[in-house]
């Protein structure tokens, strides 16, 4: 699911495609920059490193044991092992019950960068790869607010940076949709490019954990 996905789960903008459609119309050859960034005509093979698994560390997510995070962070390892040797841009999300239990693995198409959705009944954590090593992607986040029952959301990428949020029991989904919302729709009159657009909204995740109850963490290997 790379960093602005026109294609996954729900975005919590309530028209994401339509906010790109315009973006791309504001700012001309920078709006083209999504064309760029993420697509290339030429098929080229996802390389993992073996250091990059190596090095990846622990979640350390404050609800499980040492033992449960260690059965994610083989996750992560798995993984980007299943994409490497793929289509660059394929990614793979893996589903995971509150005591880190594996539930389910889902491997998108290959070089679409995306992954078909599965949402259990069951409070649940998911990972997936972002071949770009970047962030959350306004996709993810609106996953994230709109299934009650995704408890924790990580992002590997296929440098081994992870990106985690991790709902409280004070999580407001309400009010945090409605101004992450507002803020997109601000980034998209100004005169930046996506890429700066995705670190700004990164920015907001960021800042905004206390406020709306949950955890942000970037990990870096």
């Amino acid at each position: 699911m790379h960093p602005w996905c026109r294609c996954h789960f729900n975005p919590v903008v309530e028209d994401w495609e339509k906010w790109l459609d315009d973006y791309e119309k504001r700012h001309g050859s920078a709006g083209n920059r999504l064309q760029d960034i993420f697509k290339d005509d030429t098929i080229k093979t996802t390389k993992i490193p073996q250091q990059v698994l190596d090095n990846l560390r622990s979640p350390d997510l404050d609800f499980l044991t040492k033992v449960q995070n260690e059965t994610l962070r083989q996750g992560m390892k798995n993984l980007l092992k299943r994409v490497d040797g793929t289509p660059e841009g394929t990614e793979c999300a893996y589903y995971y019950d509150m005591r880190a239990k594996f539930l389910k693995w889902e491997m998108g198409e290959p070089g679409k960068s995306s992954v078909n959705v599965y949402n259990p009944r069951v409070d649940y954590i998911t990972m997936h790869n972002h071949p770009s090593g970047g962030t959350f992607s306004p996709g993810d986040i609106g996953s994230f607010v709109k299934n009650d029952n995704m408890r924790a959301i990580l992002i590997v990428g296929n440098n081994g940076e992870q990106y985690i949020l991790q709902k409280d029991q004070s999580f407001d989904r309400d009010n945090f949709s409605k101004d992450y919302a507002d803020y997109l729709y601000k980034l998209r009159d100004q005169d930046i490019d996506l890429v700066e657009v995705l670190n700004l909204a990164n920015d907001f995740l960021e800042k905004g954990a206390s406020r709306y109850g949950y955890k942000y963490r970037k990990i870096i290997s």
